[in-house]
């Protein structure tokens, strides 16, 4: 048995701050440049997705890598993603209209995963277990990155102040942030 808590400030702010732009859906549509190949190139579905995604959120994309699409109905748009908060996205999308004539091409496009990195739910659930139950725990580690996504849960390691290794599990109640600490009792 452990302590559990739900962190109810949201103190994962930079979580939190993609939580509300990081899976929705949005649409987009622009004068595309068809080559030979009647594609649209990398270069130009990352210009529109990282401006659309910047519009819509808020928050800056630091680098996007979309894959080039034919330009037809049906075609899937593939992109990676990381914004400036060091969530890494992974960004689909289809064509969902295209017009010879006009060159122009619509599609819609979501994020459709999102990963963060595990320190800041470290710090947040060092931070919590210290604000709420007084407990001071060191050397907090968890994974790399972890998914952002409800009910994805986690183990992070940490050593209390008498120097014994404690397990916390993170359990992710919702998509904009929200958490519950577990602290697992000594020998369990």
């Amino acid at each position: 048995m452990g302590v559990s808590m739900k962190s109810s400030s949201k103190r994962l702010v930079l979580i939190a701050a993609v939580a509300a732009s990081a899976l929705f859906l949005a649409g987009c549509e622009f004068s595309c440049s068809v080559g030979g190949g009647n594609s649209v190139s990398s270069e130009e579905l990352n210009t529109q997705v990282k401006d659309s995604y910047e519009s819509d959120t808020g928050v800056k994309l630091n680098s996007i890598d979309c894959q080039e699409v034919d330009a037809e109905v049906g075609k899937p748009i593939i992109c990676e993603a990381t914004n400036e908060n060091e969530i890494d996205l992974n960004i689909t999308g289809t064509v969902t209209d295209y017009n010879s004539d006009t060159e122009k091409i619509k599609f819609n496009w979501q994020v459709v995963s999102a990963m963060a990195p595990g320190v800041f739910y470290a710090k947040a659930a060092q931070r919590t277990l210290a604000d709420q139950r007084g407990v001071q725990l060191t050397n907090f580690e968890c994974p790399d990155r972890v998914p952002l996504k409800k009910g994805s849960k986690f183990d992070c390691t940490a050593e209390d102040p008498d120097g014994n290794a404690r397990t916390v599990t993170i359990d992710l109640t919702d998509g904009d942030g929200g958490f519950n600490v577990n602290l697992q009792r000594l020998g369990s």
